[in-house]
């Protein structure tokens, strides 16, 4: 059986995330299907295919698909003599599926190609950092770690534009503990301890990459306290 050439990442816009008549899996399943999809506008995957991905049943998969075509998020089309076609986007329910801008494989190692759905109900953004609205009050990426962040840090200014450095960023665990530990010791510093006014804004930090900033000579970075940073299962905070 062909290998159907798949995205690298995998879209499940909010409407189905939150749809609550969809098993979970079916949602889960979604994101495949997304990522499936070619520039045609339809996934032509198998069961087979489809069960490999998870070890799921084919009376499993039976299930989850007719739960997304029911609830119109796919719509599925069987020639006689020829294959299968799931057109997944949000728009199914018309002739013409919603445009899916590039084909769905990796083009290199490392740049991930990037899928753009347009439709009036949900616009996905051919960029790969997320965009903060004005006036939002939290991250949409790892809000609690964020928060955290945002709580420890010393001078609380320029909230949105922080949030926006702090998505375009993203850091994964590792550099949450790098940043804690440069943090918790620049705020020991005699230039921070002059006042707020000779602390950089969070933005300037985050953006600036000032975690990495080198100690005057005589004084040295210290290791910062754990103070909750790290947690079991991946639930990890400052």
């Amino acid at each position: 059986m062909e290998i159907p050439q798949q995205a690298y990442w995998a879209v499940i816009p909010a409407v189905i995330r939150r749809d609550d008549r969809l098993p979970a899996n079916a949602k889960l399943l979604y994101g495949d299907l997304s990522a499936l999809t070619n520039e045609t506008g339809y996934c032509y995957a198998q069961n087979e295919y489809l069960m490999g991905l998870y070890g799921w049943s084919d009376r499993t998969i039976q299930r989850l698909l007719a739960a997304l075509e029911t609830q119109g998020y796919i719509r599925i089309e069987q020639i006689p003599g020829k294959e299968r076609r799931i057109f997944c986007g949000m728009s199914v329910t018309q002739k013409t599926p919603d445009k899916i801008v590039g084909r769905g494989r990796q083009k290199c190692r490392g740049t991930p190609d990037k899928i753009v759905v347009c439709n009036k109900d949900d616009r996905y953004i051919d960029n790969n950092t997320p965009l903060t609205p004005q006036g939002e009050s939290s991250s949409r990426y790892q809000p609690r770690w964020f928060d955290a962040f945002w709580a420890k840090y010393p001078r609380k200014a320029d909230k949105v534009k922080a949030i926006r450095a702090w998505d375009k960023l993203q850091p994964n665990l590792e550099l949450c503990q790098k940043m804690a530990a440069a943090l918790e010791a620049q705020k020991q510093s005699p230039q921070w301890q002059k006042g707020k006014q000779y602390i950089p804004l969070p933005s300037t930090w985050l953006n600036g990459r000032r975690w990495e900033d080198e100690f005057p000579e005589g004084e040295s970075m210290r290791p910062a306290e754990s103070g909750g940073m790290v947690e079991d299962r991946g639930l990890q905070k400052w």
